[in-house]
């Protein structure tokens, strides 16, 4: 029995690790302001206590943490920053915001974990058992879904950003995966074209049916 179908609730697997794994290093200057994302990692927790959030009476975790920058322009410096978002023990890295006034005060925000080595991990993992499962099938399966990928983060998304009308560059986009993903997967049979024609009459129906059909919000965030 084929376990494309299986592979396939496994998709959105790949598609957070691709998502999380982009660089978040980024520097702009807004307002006469500093602005960065960069990732941490805790060498050390110095001190944690309750504290009462003014205005509820809810208690919550607060922390004073020694780290280190790991990425960005200031990598290896370290440093002592406060911590109320969640509780972040030795070793545990991290992603944080900073800002840098026009003053000279800065500001550091922690926003989340940095699960890069557990999505690099269970993403080999899928793709070993789908290997180990699926055979030459599975090898090809997952071509299918790397093509995919390609076709929307190289032509869908910068198209769209360069005006390309988004009803036709999503059509052909979209024909483009369903072809790579039904005939590469199963080959060039009676079933794959059946499935692929029957494929293409929804995704018809569906640009056809939203055709023309817009928000105004749509249009005045664009005009701006």
């Amino acid at each position: 029995m084929s376990v494309v179908p299986k592979i396939k609730g496994l998709i959105l697997c790949s598609i957070l690790f691709f998502l999380t794994t982009a660089t978040f290093s980024y520097a702009q200057e807004l307002h006469s302001e500093y602005q960065a994302t960069w990732r941490g990692e805790v060498l050390e927790v110095e001190g944690q206590e309750m504290r009462v959030i003014p205005g509820t009476g809810t208690e919550h975790l607060y922390q004073t943490l020694h780290i280190e920058i790991i990425d960005g322009p200031r990598k290896g410096e370290k440093l002592s920053i406060e911590n109320d978002y969640l509780e972040l023990k030795k070793g545990d890295k991290f992603y944080f915001n900073y800002l840098k006034y026009i003053g000279g005060e800065e500001i550091y925000s922690i926003i989340n974990i940095d699960r890069r080595d557990s999505l690099i991990f269970f993403t080999l993992l899928f793709v070993v058992t789908v290997v180990a499962f699926g055979g030459w099938q599975g090898v090809r399966s997952l071509v299918a879904l790397a093509g995919s990928f390609f076709a929307i983060f190289y032509i869908l998304l910068p198209g769209l950003l360069q005006g390309w009308n988004p009803l036709l560059v999503s059509f052909a986009v979209a024909s483009a995966i369903l072809f790579g993903a039904i005939f590469l997967t199963h080959g060039f049979n009676r079933e794959s074209s059946v499935a692929y024609a029957g494929t293409m009459l929804a995704v018809l129906f569906r640009s056809i049916v939203h055709c023309g059909r817009q928000h105004e919000q749509s249009i005045w965030i664009y005009q701006r």
